[in-house]
């Protein structure tokens, strides 16, 4: 008998340490059970939230594979339809104006004429800086075939072979542009030929006498010098080209914006000419 309160207090404390065993393995359950059930809970919400936002960029990247393919499109179109209306142009001129012993001797048809310009407003939305410069190109060539009034209402007629002459060079120049917007060619030859042609002849057009223009010496454009002659003086003479250009740019901009147009295409030909960036347009 006297040895029962030292069992029971053995037995006691065995059935204490076993039940104090059994709770932690119960309570350690618990817990990870209930670590086991939050972590599958946030992974599933993260797993969610991850394909929420795969599917928005699949979305977002179809829509903008969608909305290049259109552009590209429209793109092809306005380029395509703009080569075909220059085509037009050069072609009906020469068949309706050309003469055996003579060469070109009239304006421009002002038919076709028209439908390049319908059509170049029609696709002006599409037309970046490169492809801008070689369409004011043409359009400048046209319109020196045109007689002027020289403000007494009289009309007198131009030497319309020199326009000529200056769309036939255009017109192959302003294709390779065409073709680089597309990505048929890497050729940047083109449009520089065509930002040297537009350059020069900016400078020989305008008169401005306290600034030296129209320029003289070996800018100097002559009645004899073909397109290729002339671009080619440009070139052999670009610092100084690019040196008077950004002087007149400089100049017109305090007058106050008078010659916007001017000043336009001084920044686009020195974009391409000397990769100089203007947010004059």
């Amino acid at each position: 008998m006297s040895e029962s309160p030292a069992l029971w207090v053995l037995v006691v404390t065995v059935l204490g340490g076993v039940l104090f065993y059994v709770l932690r393995l119960a309570l350690q359950q618990s817990i990870t059970t209930s670590i086991k059930l939050a972590a599958d809970k946030h992974l599933a919400e993260l797993k969610s939230e991850l394909t929420s936002r795969i599917e928005g960029i699949r979305h977002e990247y179809q829509l903008t594979q969608l909305q290049t393919s259109l552009l590209f499109e429209h793109k092809r179109t306005a380029l395509g339809e703009l080569m075909g209306r220059i085509t037009e142009v050069k072609r009906q001129w020469s068949n309706s104006t050309h003469e055996p012993c003579e060469g070109i001797t009239g304006p421009v048809p002002n038919e076709q004429y028209r439908r390049l310009l319908d059509t170049y407003y029609q696709h002006l939305l599409f037309l970046d800086r490169d492809c801008l410069v070689a369409m004011d190109l043409v359009f400048d060539a046209l319109r020196d075939s045109m007689p002027f009034d020289d403000g007494t209402a009289k009309l007198h007629p131009r030497e319309c072979a020199v326009a000529y002459n200056r769309l036939e060079y255009l017109q192959p120049r302003v294709a390779e542009v065409f073709q680089e917007k597309l990505g048929f060619s890497g050729r940047r030859r083109g449009k520089e030929q065509l930002a040297l042609l537009g350059s020069i002849l900016l400078l020989n057009h305008y008169h401005f006498s306290d600034i030296g223009l129209p320029v003289k010496g070996s800018l100097k454009i002559k009645s004899h010098d073909w397109p290729a002659d002339v671009v080619t003086k440009a070139e052999e003479n670009k610092e100084e080209l690019l040196h008077k250009l950004r002087g007149f740019r400089d100049y017109l901009r305090k007058r106050h914006g008078f010659f916007h147009d001017a000043i336009t295409n001084i920044s686009r030909y020195l974009g391409i000419l000397a990769a100089e960036t203007d947010d004059w347009e």
